[in-house]
């Protein structure tokens, strides 16, 4: 395809590009191959559904004077040096991505924005009336927003519910 590039060269570069955008992860028991989309996320593709978008990407080669076509979507499954992946994991602790014993992939992201200092009062107002002046409710409601800013990694036993008039 390219001049001055051996079959083999092309190849191995097909299955390498695929390598750095897509992992095989098993999840519940079942394998799927798992890429980020910086619109929508994390997205899972059943592995047939795999082969099926990419069975153009294939090469023809010859086995002794038998031609045969090679799809680089099998070489990338069956490649020692594509990621597996055995779950997701949360963790602030880490960098995001693919951790380093290549068997997780973190999705924590880190915070999308940086604290700045500022004037408060006009939340500290609309927490005060949906805490109908409860200062002790308002000191919870406080607690717990501030433990999920110090500790994201650990989930909260409990919910806060806000109730109101329908359309207030």
């Amino acid at each position: 395809m390219f001049p001055g590039v051996s079959f083999q060269d092309e190849f191995d570069i097909a299955v390498k590009l695929m390598q750095e955008k897509y992992f095989i992860i098993n999840r519940n028991g079942k394998v799927f191959i798992l890429h980020e989309d910086e619109k929508t996320g994390l997205v899972y593709t059943e592995v047939q559904s795999f082969k099926v978008f990419y069975q153009f990407l294939s090469f023809e080669t010859y086995n002794g004077s038998k031609k045969q076509r090679i799809h680089v979507s099998d070489a990338f499954l069956n490649s020692s040096d594509t990621v597996r992946l055995s779950a997701l994991i949360f963790d602030p602790k880490l960098k995001p991505g693919i951790t380093e014993d290549r068997k997780y992939y973190n999705v924590w992201k880190g915070w999308k924005y940086q604290p700045v200092e500022g004037d408060v009062s006009k939340f500290l107002e609309l927490l005060d009336i949906n805490c109908n002046g409860d200062e002790t409710v308002k000191k919870y409601f406080l607690d717990y927003l501030t433990h999920s800013l110090i500790y994201p990694e650990k989930l909260p036993m409990t919910s806060i519910v806000i109730k109101g008039e329908q359309g207030t």
